[in-house]
């Protein structure tokens, strides 16, 4: 009897401080990071924050009042317009080019100049986002600007969890480890707070706390490897890659991808939206004399079943490769990069019946 009052006295002792926390301490304060132009939120991963800024040597990054890397438009559409909304990660978003280079501005500005005056094409892509942090920003912003269309860019990596895959972290504190790849429990207020605390204590007593993240590893082989003409190589940077890009070539990654875009259909569905799903591909795909299109092929397998149009960027991108310029880095596209698949994108949209073509002036 006593040990059973013991226990009911704590749980409701926990149950006091959980409710004290709830009150006193702020969700942003405990699990969210903010930098310029962009949030990280524990568990949820990251988000832009509008109406900011940040100035890079080469390119300026401007976020809307409604979350985009794009110009202020009206939240409700205007009638007689055509809105397509381009989701995705940092491919579609043009990291190390401006806002005008992208594809989806370049696109919206081939169509326009095409007769589809009334046409907007919006750049959604969010920096490091992967399909479930895109299901949950689709969800409460692209929804709310009544999109027509809706272009979905999966990159190589975008199975990839906010809070990396549960393997992929060596070392540091146990707890640490524990916490990263448990993000539930930081619902908790309580839990974060006690979290934080033995964080900042560790860290001013310079243990190691934080544990080495594997996702980077192939980044050696990449740039020093001769993995253009040795395919031993390049499925030895595949392998090393497998918590980065490389998770797109394992097999216990893509039920949860597709089960990610069922939830994306379904909203589609329910908000009058045309999906469709575009892959985005890695680098060493477009310039390796071997092909490794199984990601691709995937992709076209899950669009099929849910009944999407479905695009590849891929051959347009491998029919360009003697210009060796098409990249910036492993897998974001230089403006001659996105001209490229903007002009691959413009002729899906017709070809698949999501956009007719204009009838030529008289």
């Amino acid at each position: 009897m006593r040990l059973l009052l013991a226990l009911v006295s704590g749980v409701v002792t926990l149950l006091l401080c959980e409710l004290l926390a709830q009150l006193f301490l702020s969700d942003d304060l405990m699990n969210r990071e903010q930098f310029n132009t962009f949030s990280y939120h524990v568990g949820e991963g990251y988000e832009l924050i509008p109406n900011s800024e940040e100035e890079h040597t080469d390119y300026t990054v401007r976020i809307n009042s409604f979350g985009y890397r794009d110009r202020e438009f009206p939240k409700l559409k205007p009638a007689g317009t055509t809105r397509i909304v381009v989701v995705g990660d940092s491919v579609p978003f043009g990291s190390g080019v401006n806002v005008d280079a992208t594809f989806p501005k370049q696109l919206e500005v081939k169509l326009r100049s095409g007769g589809r005056k009334n046409i907007e094409v919006i750049n959604g892509g969010n920096p490091d986002t992967g399909i479930k942090e895109l299901v949950r920003i689709f969800s409460k912003r692209d929804v709310a600007v009544s999109p027509d269309i809706v272009l979905v860019c999966f990159y190589m990596n975008d199975s990839r969890p906010p809070m990396g895959f549960r393997s992929e972290f060596v070392g540091g504190s146990r707890v640490v480890r524990f916490v990263r790849g448990n993000p539930w429990v930081r619902r908790s207020m309580l839990v974060s707070f006690m979290y934080s605390q033995y964080y900042q204590w560790g860290v001013s007593r310079e243990f190691k706390m934080l544990p080495i993240s594997r996702r980077m590893e192939w980044h050696e082989l990449f740039k020093k490897a001769p993995w253009q003409d040795n395919p031993a190589i390049l499925n030895e940077m595949i392998e090393t890659a497998q918590f980065d890009w490389g998770a797109a070539w394992r097999d216990d990654t893509w039920p949860e991808v597709k089960d990610h875009l069922k939830v994306l259909d379904r909203l589609c569905r329910q908000n009058n939206i045309r999906p469709a799903l575009l892959a985005m591909p890695v680098k060493i795909q477009v310039y390796a004399s071997v092909q490794r299109h199984e990601p691709q092929k995937a992709l076209a397998k899950i669009a099929g079943e849910l009944g999407w149009p479905y695009l590849d960027v891929l051959p347009g991108l491998i029919r360009a490769k003697d210009d060796p310029g098409l990249f910036t880095d492993h897998c974001h596209f230089s403006p001659r990069g996105h001209t490229i698949v903007s002009e691959s994108i413009q002729e899906f949209l017709y070809q698949s019946g999501l956009l007719k073509r204009s009838a030529p002036s008289p």
